[in-house]
């Protein structure tokens, strides 16, 4: 956007000029018009030397002009593409704000799921066992899988894995690694 404000402002200095030089060539064709038109005190040669002359300066105005009108062109086709990135911008802005409103939902929806667990485990825990109990705060508890303890990841013995596969489904054991509590799915 600084390099756009930057070209237009270039553009723009360069209209100015071109005016300004159009206008200075202008008023000297003018003049030289009017000294062409008295014609007190020229010769014919003079006078068709300042023909010559004024016809120059006409071309020279021209030039300035179609250097203005250029300058003026790209000074708007920057400006329009200055406010495409402004609406742009206003876009992701605004998507950005949605998008944080969105995540500021989602992180009230998830704390209000973690209060909601926290609760429940914690109303299971005082229905436990004190050792119990005791063993999940301090270590945690993990869930069989694959022969692995799911707390820890650890692989359980052959023995213990084996116990654990045999046993009834409402026993628990405890992991030689984490010491935490596992229980079957």
């Amino acid at each position: 956007a600084k390099n756009l404000r930057a070209e237009i402002e270039g553009h723009q200095k360069e209209a100015r000029a071109a005016a300004a030089q159009a206008a200075d060539g202008r008023s000297k064709a003018e003049s030289m018009e009017a000294k062409l038109n008295a014609g007190v005190g020229l010769t014919s040669r003079d006078l068709v030397a300042l023909q010559a002359d004024i016809e120059s300066v006409r071309t020279a105005v021209g030039q300035a002009e179609d250097r203005e009108l250029q300058a003026l062109d790209s000074a708007e086709s920057a400006e329009s593409q200055l406010q495409k990135l402004r609406a742009r911008a206003e876009e992701v802005a605004a998507e950005g704000k949605a998008e944080g409103q969105r995540r500021q939902e989602e992180a009230a929806r998830l704390d209000g799921e973690h209060a909601q667990l926290v609760e429940q485990t914690t109303a299971k825990l005082a229905e436990l066992p004190a050792e119990a109990a005791s063993i999940i705060r301090s270590s945690g508890i993990g869930v069989l899988a694959a022969g692995a303890c799911g707390a820890c990841g650890a692989a359980l013995s052959g023995v213990q894995a084996d116990a654990v596969r045999n046993a009834e489904r409402t026993w628990a054991f405890q992991c030689e690694d984490c010491e935490g509590l596992i229980v079957q799915a």
